[in-house]
């Protein structure tokens, strides 16, 4: 019977080895660009001349949501852009993916993923831009129907069965026209 015998050098090589393994991606992702607080969007928000909301939490886990508006371009009611600040860019990625299923079943079809005409967020806002960490939204005016919810008729009188019209057992709700002006979002692109 032959004994194996490790020597006690070459656990700790190969130990040290699996450790700095598992330190790779961290220290890859940290040459990335990095996540943004909510002070570091308002902030080069204000720096344009727009006016900025205090954040406050959207959820229960982390997000932060912030007004912005424009005084020449403003709209009674509701601020021109709403901001959302994630905890970290996993976590938009996250909800970004939720909120991009969520939308193509509510408006029962596919819809393009896409960072800059992503899933709509609000009512009354239209398609929703994603930089990091960030999403963003514009208000939209009562043209776009795409971004406000299309009420079901809920009428007694409406029956679906298996030879009703297409139109009638299914919906192909309209997407919003809305985008988030490109000045707004390269303000997000020039950050650090």
């Amino acid at each position: 019977m032959i004994r194996s015998i490790v020597h006690p050098a070459r656990c700790l090589v190969v130990l040290t080895s699996i450790a700095l393994l598992s330190l790779t991606p961290v220290v890859a992702s940290a040459d990335g660009p990095r996540d943004l607080s909510a002070d570091q969007v308002r902030a080069a928000f204000a720096a344009t001349g727009l006016a900025t909301g205090a954040p406050g939490a959207w959820s229960d886990d982390g997000v932060l949501l912030f007004g912005v508006d424009d005084a020449a371009e403003g709209l009674a009611g509701h601020p021109q852009l709403r901001v959302f600040v994630y905890p970290s860019a996993k976590a938009a990625a996250s909800a970004y993916q939720q909120a991009h299923a969520q939308d193509e079943a509510r408006r029962n079809r596919v819809i393009d993923l896409s960072d800059d005409a992503g899933p709509q967020l609000l009512t009354g806002y239209g398609a929703s831009a994603w930089q990091r960490n960030i999403a963003v939204v514009q208000a939209s005016d009562l043209s776009d129907s795409g971004s406000f919810q299309t009420e079901p008729d809920c009428s007694a009188d409406v029956i679906v069965n298996a030879s009703s019209p297409l139109g009638v057992a299914s919906r192909n709700f309209e997407l919003p026209t809305t985008r988030v002006d490109r000045r707004f979002v390269d303000v997000l692109a020039r950050l650090p």
